[in-house]
């Protein structure tokens, strides 16, 4: 699934996630296909950043596999731009 909205929250705690159009996207590691696998977080330029590159305002991109009705597994987030 394909997202495009505003980070509403950063939890980089014990379970980091980002609450994206109130949906809690996990920042994670998984496996596809018995492939281990992990989220990727991306700035607008598409370099690699970690968790603190995202604060709440921000547009993002975010592609994932969808969990639950209000939870999703992040293959990707991006960040749309840098304004707020």
């Amino acid at each position: 699934m394909r997202l495009v909205a505003k980070v509403m929250e950063v939890n980089d705690g014990y379970t980091p996630s980002l609450i994206v159009a109130e949906k809690s996207i996990l920042v994670t590691d998984f496996k596809i296909g018995g492939k281990p696998q992990y989220t990727l977080l991306l700035d607008n330029s598409g370099r690699v950043v970690d968790l603190t590159a995202f604060t709440k305002g921000q547009r993002v991109i975010v592609y994932g596999f969808t969990v639950s009705e209000d939870t999703i597994v992040g293959k990707s987030v991006q960040i749309k731009s840098k304004q707020k």
